[in-house]
């Protein structure tokens, strides 16, 4: 997560569509997208534009697309998470999101 400093864990928090978490991510998307979001991590949970586009370049950056497209929702899951914490809620809310849209 790459929190050196005390306060990096909540100033770092989740945050955006994706929920960010951890100094790390968030100094290596503002080199990405040339915007400071480790001096003002707050623009991400407060723009939904800038908070659409790091998704997306998150997304692209793991390589998200071909599983998704499988309806592979555990490797998704992985590929954001980094593990399967929360996963048979996901698949819930991805089961009534199919039920809207599909």
């Amino acid at each position: 997560m790459g929190n050196t400093h005390d306060g990096d864990g909540y100033k770092y928090r989740g945050r955006g569509f994706i929920q960010v978490t951890g100094r790390y991510n968030y100094t290596q998307l503002s080199k990405v997208i040339n915007l400071d979001l480790v001096t003002n991590p707050d623009l991400l949970s407060n723009d939904v534009h800038l908070a659409l586009k790091i998704s997306a370049i998150f997304w692209s950056h793991k390589h998200i697309n071909n599983p998704a497209d499988r309806d592979d929702a555990r490797e998704v899951t992985y590929r954001i998470n980094g593990g399967y914490i929360g996963y048979q809620d996901r698949l819930e809310f991805l089961r009534r999101a199919k039920k809207v849209f599909l």
